[in-house]
């Protein structure tokens, strides 16, 4: 399980946000991926700030989240490679 380091946005893709929904374009298999919740919150985090620990901090805060669930879901977006780990 990935629990630290830094993600960064994967180099094949583009993104955009309408509607409160993120839509995240991977342009070597031409597939769209839509994200909503906390999938997106941490999407929308890592264009800030890509520290695992500071992610995982931020979301902590709301309660609304524990910090095994922010680790699957970094996790999920590595496998489908729409973002990057440092530590791979």
């Amino acid at each position: 399980m990935i629990t630290n380091g830094s993600v960064t946005y994967a180099n094949n893709i583009s993104w955009g946000m309408i509607n409160n929904e993120v839509f995240v374009f991977d342009e070597e298999i031409k597939k769209i991926f839509l994200l909503k919740g906390v999938e997106k919150d941490i999407w929308l985090i890592i264009e800030n700030n890509n520290q695992i620990a500071d992610i995982t901090e931020l979301l902590l805060k709301s309660g609304l989240i524990n910090d095994n669930k922010i680790f699957e879901i970094i996790e999920k977006l590595v496998r489908k490679n729409l973002v990057r780990n440092s530590n791979l």
